[in-house]
């Protein structure tokens, strides 16, 4: 005879639908749609590769990740010195490491001297690739799910950023090391996106977006430490936050480790335990939740990443955004 009582369950919370990346790339008014409401509802979207295109992205991660293994002093030619100007934010490229990660971030831009010897032929066109699917993926969320009502002000931006652009011309700012004026365009105004309002700064439009994105955008190859071998307690090396840029992509690990507040049902989910390993996750950064129009909801992805103490992790993303800096 079986027990009296038996304990309910818990119902995992349903995740967004797959979107197929071919879709999204082709415009298929459905995926569009299935994006955007993704992004609405749940801060995030899951998109599921070609075979092919997978292979390319997974083969890329795969001739990455020894580097990590090699020499410090190997590994450490590829770290930046500081910025000059002290006012500049610090370079969030090169080579980086500290007490939970490691990791080598490269620019859309980057030069095949920016990556690891043997590296570039293979994880180079990978980058591109990936990084075409996420401004594609920026398109159509701009596009919206109904085309007579674009959820992003792209109209009023670009005519503030033209503006703000003539006003340089006839009056630039000083410079902050010497004080002499210098001419910029709007690319070097995105640090200055963040008024004390919070609202978006005059320079950021479609056009600036479009330009400079692929300066502002890279790809991270990440290796979360092994702490300790006995123990498996959970620890994170990545505490919850959420991203500063437009959009972020990641390729989705063997390891499970990421785990994103859905803004749904307002649960963390393991997220990686429940998409396929090679499938991607594009979420939104704090860049993106200021472009939208009003009654929008497009609000950056809060997530976080937990492993094992007794375990290594390695992942793969990219970073979406536009420069904040000439030195950026």
């Amino acid at each position: 005879m079986g027990p009296k009582y038996s304990r309910q369950q818990e119902a995992v919370p349903a995740l967004p639908a797959t979107i197929l990346v071919d879709e999204i790339v082709s415009n298929n008014c459905e995926a569009r749609r299935t994006l955007c409401a993704s992004f609405e509802e749940h801060g995030y979207a899951v998109l599921k590769l070609s075979p092919e295109k997978h292979d390319m992205l997974k083969t890329a991660r795969a001739t990455m990740f020894p580097f990590f293994d090699k020499p410090e002093v190997e590994k450490k030619q590829f770290e930046l010195p500081p910025p000059v100007d002290p006012l500049l934010p610090k370079k969030n490229r090169g080579y980086v490491w500290g007490p939970e990660k490691e990791y080598m971030k490269i620019r859309v831009i980057d030069g095949k001297d920016m990556y690891p010897e043997g590296t570039a032929e293979i994880v180079q066109p990978a980058l591109q690739y990936w990084f075409d699917i996420v401004w594609t993926c920026f398109l159509r969320l701009a596009q919206g799910p109904d085309a007579d009502a674009p959820p992003f002000d792209f109209d009023a931006m670009r005519k503030a950023a033209d503006a703000w652009d003539q006003q340089q011309k006839e009056n630039p700012d000083p410079d902050p090391v010497d004080g002499k004026p210098v001419e910029r365009s709007a690319k070097w105004a995105t640090g200055r996106a963040f008024n004390s309002d919070k609202t978006w700064g005059h320079a950021d439009a479609l056009h600036v977006i479009e330009e400079f994105a692929p300066e502002g955008s890279s790809i991270s190859f990440i290796r979360y430490y092994k702490k300790d071998d006995k123990q498996q307690e959970l620890h994170s090396p990545c505490d919850e936050h959420q991203d500063t840029g437009l959009l972020t992509c990641i390729f989705v690990s063997e390891t499970p480790g990421l785990e994103m507040l859905d803004q749904k049902c307002n649960q963390w989910l393991e997220l990686e335990k429940q998409v396929p390993a090679g499938y991607l996750v594009v979420q939104g950064g704090l860049k993106l939740e200021l472009l939208v129009n009003q009654g929008v909801k497009l609000k950056a992805a809060e997530h976080r990443v937990r492993i094992p103490e007794n375990i290594q992790r390695c992942s793969s993303l990219l970073f979406m955004d536009i420069p904040r800096g000439p030195d950026d």
